[in-house]
């Protein structure tokens, strides 16, 4: 029998046992705790786990049996590649030969058949060769589409014509796009990674755009237009807005830039804005000419009237001559306002602008030291125009090309063919036209004026009415074409007109009429609103030997004409005012005549010298027209040719 332990040694002993059992209790406290963050990583929601051995299925997560259809007991014992479409099985053993530890991308294979994108990941926990090895595998689709995503946004943005660009918060380019890097005509190295002051002067930057950047920069949302000189397309006028990039945080780190190109949509705004204000003045310059002339009838009719009787070598003779000469110069001014008005609408027929060009042209020239170089295209359309007027149009242009050029020099026009459409920008309809373009080396036009150019009564001259250029305007819209200006100081100014083109062949000048000497004998009836025409009208026939009667509107002329046939003292002739405000006028009053009588004779008067009705009275029921105001002989002479006829 043994010896029996002392106290002492069964104390020991129990002490001993005590320290191993906590040591026993502390390492299996240890051991769940490493159990718990490996079923905690191996439960990973994002990613398929494989714990492997020589390219077999040892274990996997639970992700892995979602991601790819397979149980766990499915899945051990298989090859690791089977969940790998055919054609990708090499380069994974290739990674795992060559102990490749970096992600790389294949195609995975499910259960069902499906497929889709896939990131590998492996690495080996065993030194052994042909070992264990852990393999992530990531569902990448999202990413994908992602990229997809992120791809066709550039190229959206890349063919926006809006020109887009992302600044730091330092003004440093981020990104820019294809039409931003067409206007300032770079390549994407020379602008992103530089800052905005690279691409302009520090003064045009503190000037225009610091201070919206830095309001930008705190938040606000900016937006306004300016114009912006690009060396890749010019002077342009640019909506401009700011928008501030939030990260997640909330923070702004950045500045969204758009700017769009509005140039034409301003010019086109501008154009409208001007033909408004033009209609505008045009009405009231047509009243006022139309007041004017019938003052300047009485006038010059009785200056006229007043040579007539006076001895050519008396004194007062040469001061009546002056009179005359001074107010058919008036007549001249109130002519331009009733072409710009309201009733100089135009008479069109079909012509070559060739002839016009050429003729208004040397007109304006002759004797100066500016000539002109024609360059007329071959087969040029013609056009339907109002000769009259489009060579007071093509007159105005080469007097104030030749204006700018007071030493001397060389007008260009070019004339040509062209057709129109709505993406042309040109505020016509589409279609045929003419385009003519006159160009001159003379001084230029300020930028701040070139839009005031074709405003009434503006001009930069001391001589000069200021109302060529907006009658010029008014000529052009009423033949339903348009006229613009370019120019830029010391390098001339190019005028361009577009004209439609017609259809039709050029009508054959007519030849002068041969005026008949005046017959005085006969009975004439006077229609006018104003007492002082009538008065001079009646005083210059009755001197001659005519009968003269008098009627203010077309209801009294109507009424006296069929008087006068009942009685048997019919009127030979009637001189009708083509306009009477508040009563019946004489495009009304000669149809109601010609109930009474279809053969009389009825000469057609207005103030309105362009008015359609003056150019066509026949089409209207009239044997001739008097435009007013007009000389004494003229009326005598009209008036006995027609009562002869």
């Amino acid at each position: 029998m043994g010896k029996k332990p002392t106290y002492e040694e069964l104390e020991q002993k129990i002490q001993e046992l005590e320290g191993k059992s906590k040591d026993f209790i502390k390492a299996k406290k240890l051991l769940r705790v490493s159990e718990t963050r490996l079923k905690a990583l191996s439960e990973a929601p994002f990613e398929a786990i494989y714990l492997s051995e020589n390219g077999v299925c040892q274990d996997q997560n639970q992700t892995a049996e979602r991601m790819f259809g397979y149980s766990r007991a499915e899945a051990v014992g298989r090859r690791g590649v089977e969940w790998i479409v055919p054609e990708d099985r090499d380069q994974v053993k290739n990674n795992m030969l060559l102990g490749n530890e970096k992600p790389y991308e294949v195609t995975a294979l499910r259960k069902d058949g499906t497929t889709f994108p896939c990131e590998i990941q492996a690495r080996m926990i065993d030194s052994q060769v042909n070992s264990t090895r852990i393999t992530a595998l990531r569902d990448i689709t999202e990413r994908k589409q992602a990229a997809v995503t992120i791809k066709l946004y550039e190229r959206i943005v890349d063919s926006s014509l809006y020109l887009m660009s992302f600044l730091d918060s330092n003004y440093i380019y981020r990104a820019v796009n294809n039409a931003y890097l067409s206007a300032h005509n770079k390549n994407r190295e020379e602008i992103v990674g530089h800052s905005v002051t690279d691409l302009m002067s520090k003064e045009l930057f503190d000037s225009l755009l610091k201070g919206n950047l830095d309001r930008c920069l705190a938040g606000e949302f900016i937006c306004y237009e300016a114009w912006f000189d690009y060396p890749g397309s010019g002077k342009r006028f640019m909506n401009v807005t700011y928008h501030p990039y939030l990260e997640k945080s909330g923070a702004i780190s950045g500045i969204i830039v758009i700017s769009n190109d509005i140039t034409e949509s301003k010019r086109m705004k501008e154009a409208l804005l001007k033909s408004r204000k033009l209609e505008s003045v045009a009405i009231l310059a047509g009243g006022i000419a139309h007041d004017f002339n019938n003052i300047l009838a009485v006038i010059l009719g009785n200056i006229s009237l007043a040579l007539t009787t006076t001895n050519p070598k008396d004194e007062n003779y040469k001061l009546l001559a002056e009179s005359e000469k001074a107010s058919l110069r008036a007549k001249d001014l109130t002519q331009q306002l009733l072409t710009f008005s309201k009733g100089g609408e135009p008479v069109k027929k079909v012509a070559l602008i060739e002839e016009v060009i050429r003729d208004s042209s040397g007109f304006v020239l002759r004797g100066s030291n500016i000539r002109c170089d024609f360059k007329f295209a071959e087969g040029l359309w013609p056009v339907a125009i109002d000769t009259g007027q489009i060579s007071q149009v093509i007159q105005n242009v080469i007097v104030n090309a030749s204006q700018a050029m007071p030493t001397g020099g060389t007008i260009v026009i070019d004339c040509s063919n062209c057709y129109l459409e709505a993406s042309d920008m040109i505020p016509v309809s589409s279609g045929n036209y003419i385009k003519i373009v006159v160009k001159d080396q003379g001084v230029g036009i300020p930028v701040d004026m070139l839009d005031k150019i074709f405003d009434p009564y503006f001009t930069t001259k001391q001589k000069g009415s200021g109302l060529g250029l907006a009658i010029t305007h008014s000529i052009i819209s009423k033949h339903d074409g348009y006229i613009s200006v370019d120019s830029e100081p010391g390098r001339g100014t190019t005028f361009a007109i577009y004209l439609p083109a017609s259809l039709g062949k050029p009508e054959p000048e007519k030849k002068d009429v041969v005026v008949a000497s005046v017959t005085a004998h006969g009975r004439i009836m006077i229609m006018d609103d104003e007492e002082m025409i009538r008065a001079l009208i009646e005083r210059a026939l009755l001197r001659i030997g005519y009968e003269v009667v008098s009627v203010e509107d077309g209801d009294e002329a109507v009424l006296f004409y069929k008087e006068a046939v009942e009685a048997g003292t019919p009127i030979d002739l009637i001189i009708m005012d083509l306009t009477i405000p508040g009563g019946m006028g004489g495009k009304e009053a000669v149809k109601e005549i010609h109930k009474i009588d279809p053969e009389a004779k009825v000469i057609v008067s207005s103030g309105y010298s362009n008015d359609p009705v003056m150019a066509n009275f026949s089409e209207y029921g009239f044997c001739a027209a008097l435009v007013k105001p007009f000389q004494m002989q003229v009326l005598m002479e009209l008036v006995g040719k027609t009562v002869s006829n």
